[in-house]
């Protein structure tokens, strides 16, 4: 059981090397040669994998929580409940990889590739310690996504993200930022409904494609288009309902000056307490004649 804790080990040449159960948290691995090696049970938490060759090698039950696996090459892997919480996968490639029941709960994915080979069944993707792996930009290739529960991933790790107001080193976020978040959720979503919906899962096509929709609001929210425009208009339409410049606001104002309301009293009632029409038309027949020569006179 070898400890490499924190080696430096970058474009070191490693084909079919024997770690199993080896501990190489935090071990600097970029670029080396790793292909068809053993390392299932190893220990790579927080290891930098960046471009390194991985190819069909065995990293079964292996913990790369953490890690850094940008532009990576897993081809042919064997990923079987291998530990991918919060990895990083940018641009990696997993076309033909073995994921059977790998952990990739806050994972990020984002240009990462995949293959009509690659087998995801079981594949985690969220969870209430971890959150949500981020797919946004995937190359899917024509991978078999109907074998992943999808019902478990009930938000994406880019709208995970948009949500939060600092980022996780605990700076406070900008405007700019959390738009250009919220872009990117609105884009993660929809790519992923339309590949879902290719594949005939309508029902969780649409489900995320609901998400977008929701994200989609925020956006123009931020953006202050369409929701300013149409209080715009309400308020320019208030206005001019409140001020007396159409011809029959003008009108209504001059009828109500010279005919004010008048009291009640039991004099203009009927019996039974009832208004009584025929005593106020004349007053009636006066204020329409005014209201109609007040029209006439603003619209010339």
């Amino acid at each position: 059981m070898a400890h490499l804790e924190r080696a430096r080990l970058s474009r070191a040449c490693l084909e079919k090397v024997d770690l199993r159960n080896a501990y190489l948290e935090g071990a600097n691995l970029s670029g080396a040669n790793l292909e068809g090696a053993r390392l299932s049970g190893a220990h790579l938490q927080g290891a930098r994998l960046t471009r390194a060759r991985l190819e069909k090698a065995n990293l079964k039950d292996t913990h790369l929580e953490q890690a850094y696996l940008w532009s990576a090459h897993l081809e042919g892997a064997r990923l079987t409940g291998t530990h991918l919480e919060h990895a990083h996968l940018w641009d990696g490639h997993l076309e033909g990889a073995h994921l059977l029941g790998a952990h990739l709960e806050g994972a990020d994915l984002t240009h990462a590739s995949f293959d009509n080979h690659s087998y995801l069944e079981g594949l985690a993707l969220q969870d209430g310690q971890h959150g949500s792996a981020s797919l946004v930009d995937i190359n899917w290739n024509g991978a078999n996504l109907a074998v992943i529960k999808w019902e478990r991933l009930t938000v994406l790790g880019e709208e995970q993200a948009a949500r939060q107001s600092k980022t996780p080193d605990g700076k406070g976020k900008d405007k700019d930022m959390r738009l250009e978040e919220y872009q990117t959720a609105v884009r993660a979503n929809r790519q992923l409904a339309v590949v879902l919906r290719e594949q005939g899962l309508n029902e969780e096509a649409d489900r995320f494609a609901y998400r977008a929709q929701l994200c989609q609001r925020i956006v123009w929210r931020w953006q202050r288009r369409p929701l300013n425009r149409v209080s715009g208009q309400r308020r320019w339409y208030r206005s001019r309902m409140r001020w007396p410049c159409f011809p029959w606001a003008r009108a209504r104002q001059c009828v109500l000056e010279e005919f004010p309301p008048e009291p009640y009293n039991e004099s203009n009632t009927r019996r039974g307490g009832k208004h009584d029409g025929r005593s106020a038309a004349p007053r009636c027949s006066q204020a329409r004649s005014r209201g109609v020569e007040c029209m006439e006179k603003t619209a010339s």
